[in-house]
């Protein structure tokens, strides 16, 4: 469950993702990921929480109930979606990439690198550069935190006095409404809306959900 990182040293002036090797050298496409050596990786953390829950309360008034539950995971890590392998015109390119290293000096604000181009795939090398995008996608750089706190549901039920139902067959009715899955109050920003809880597989969130409830006794 531990994660480990290929160290990343910024990008280049051209944009282009520079790591540290096992000498503490920056390289690019240096970085050899079937080599026995590893110490040189850097541990990011671990894919199990540390800690998760449900805080839940009821509010009563008279013959309203208000129920809150929210939900909590803290203390692990991801990495973001790899980049590598959708840079190309037949993929939809990742939202994160309208924050990609564009122009000089962007290295200075960004940490996503360039698109890369046929120029510079003469001027680094084609084994190079797919190499370094893919030491990227494993690299410090996309780790993520997977911490959060959702409103997960919010009730409001309504019984009704027995003295509305004296002259009907019923014993006890009352209606309760309940919307689940609402919305992430925190999230790591650098996800950018994608879900903590969903980051893969189907990377589909849970729907939200309105349920009407009536309960009846006789």
């Amino acid at each position: 469950s531990s994660v480990f990182s290929i160290p990343f040293a910024g990008l280049t002036k051209d944009g282009i993702p520079n790591f540290y090797n096992a000498d503490g050298s920056k390289t690019l496409g240096g970085i050899n990921l079937s080599s026995n050596n590893v110490d040189f990786l850097t541990y990011s953390g671990t894919l199990i929480p540390t800690d998760l829950g449900v805080l839940s309360n009821t509010f009563r008034y008279k013959r309203w109930s208000f129920g809150a539950h929210v939900s909590y995971q803290f203390g692990a890590v991801t990495r973001l979606r790899a980049i590598s392998g959708l840079l190309n015109d037949r993929n939809a390119l990742p939202h994160e990439l309208d924050q990609r290293w564009k122009r000089s000096g962007d290295e200075l604000y960004t940490n996503i690198p360039r698109v890369p181009t046929s120029y510079a795939f003469d001027q680094y090398g084609s084994d190079n550069l797919v190499n370094g995008y893919y030491a990227y996608d494993n690299s410090t750089a996309r780790i993520v935190k997977t911490d959060f706190v959702r409103l997960k549901e919010l009730s409001l039920e309504y019984s009704f006095d027995k003295k509305v139902l004296r002259h009907t067959p019923l014993r006890n009715l009352s209606m309760r409404l309940q919307a689940q899955n609402l919305f992430l109050i925190y999230s790591d920003a650098r996800l950018r809306g994608d879900d903590p809880e969903y980051m893969y597989g189907s990377n589909v969130t849970a729907p939200k959900r309105v349920i009407l409830t009536l309960r009846v006794g006789f």
